[in-house]
């Protein structure tokens, strides 16, 4: 009697130690799944920011060597 309830205990332990180990995995795993998704997320919008900007740039200077056309920097002919 007293061996199958320690056998017993013993599997029921091994199953429950198991199952809640499962648990806290998976949460583990979830929470950097989120932490990962996050970052991508400010990866991408930094990126759109930076395109945006680079846009910005670009137009600017392209406006000012249209209003300085000695200044011109598209223009790669020797003659300035």
């Amino acid at each position: 009697m007293n061996v199958t309830f320690v056998l017993s205990a013993f599997v029921t332990g091994l199953v429950l130690g198991w199952l809640l180990r499962t648990v806290v995995v998976m949460a583990e795993v979830s929470f950097a799944q989120e932490r990962m998704q996050r970052q991508v997320r400010y990866w991408q919008s930094e990126a759109a920011l930076a395109r945006a900007r680079a846009g910005q740039l670009t137009r600017l200077v392209a406006a000012f060597a249209e209003t300085r056309p000695e200044w011109n920097l598209w223009d790669n002919s020797e003659e300035r």
